[in-house]
């Protein structure tokens, strides 16, 4: 089951990384049992929540684990699953860019990147989770894993022979948790750069991208205009 798959202009600001975790410990008012990750120090403050909130509960010990991503093959599956099915065609079409000498690398490109495909990135991985939370586990001969749809599996365990593992949160300990994180802010870029874009757009009468082929022409566009204005 995948819990939650976002994407920002961030994945390394462990402050940011634990608002994720918050935002659905609130939502569910529970902790998991146990987390497992690797050993990045994005990790550090969503390891410390996740301490706090199992500090109540009998057995909380280990609540919270680490190692290698490449010994758990779970997650290393997930990830081919990813790149298969989403993340290749983006990592192509920048790799394209660079090719074509469009993507520098520097501050403004790697802005415009993020002002235009951000949105549609978000929405293509939500659809991309949607899609895995519902698709059907099929029974294997090597394991004991129950066969069925992940969503299902998760909210009626009981329906396949297994536990519920949600500890239970207090709406206080998850408001202190709440002071310990970063909310994503409300631009997908710099802030200067998205107004720079708004304002660009609205002049050209131009509509926000609803493809991966409008979001490129619409970077290579503001690309154009802004390097104009600036030379």
């Amino acid at each position: 089951m995948v819990i939650w798959l976002h994407a920002f202009s961030t994945n390394s600001n462990p402050k940011v990384v634990a608002g994720y975790f918050v935002n659905e410990v609130k939502e569910r008012e529970g902790a998991p049992m146990r987390i497992r990750s690797d050993m990045g120090t994005e990790n550090s403050v969503l390891e410390e929540l996740q301490r706090f909130l199992r500090s109540n509960h009998e057995n909380s010990d280990p609540c919270y684990i680490t190692g290698s991503s490449n010994h758990n093959q779970r997650i290393e599956q997930w990830w081919g699953v990813l790149r298969k099915h989403h993340a290749q065609y983006w990592m192509n079409i920048f790799q394209d860019l660079k090719n074509n000498d469009t993507f520098s690398g520097d501050f403004l490109d790697k802005n415009l990147l993020q002002f235009t495909c951000m949105e549609i990135i978000e929405k293509e991985l939500q659809e991309v989770a949607r899609l895995w939370n519902t698709h059907t586990i099929s029974c294997s001969r090597n394991t004991a894993c129950p066969r069925g749809k992940p969503l299902i599996m998760y909210r009626l365990p009981h329906l396949f022979g297994c536990t519920d593992h949600l500890k239970t949160a207090s709406m206080e300990q998850i408001e202190l948790c709440r002071e310990e994180i970063l909310p994503r802010g409300p631009y997908p870029c710099d802030e200067s750069v998205f107004e720079i874009c708004c304002l660009a757009m609205a002049e050209n009468n131009l509509h926000p991208p609803s493809s991966s082929n409008e979001a490129v022409e619409l970077y290579l566009f503001l690309r154009d205009y802004i390097h104009m204005y600036i030379v």
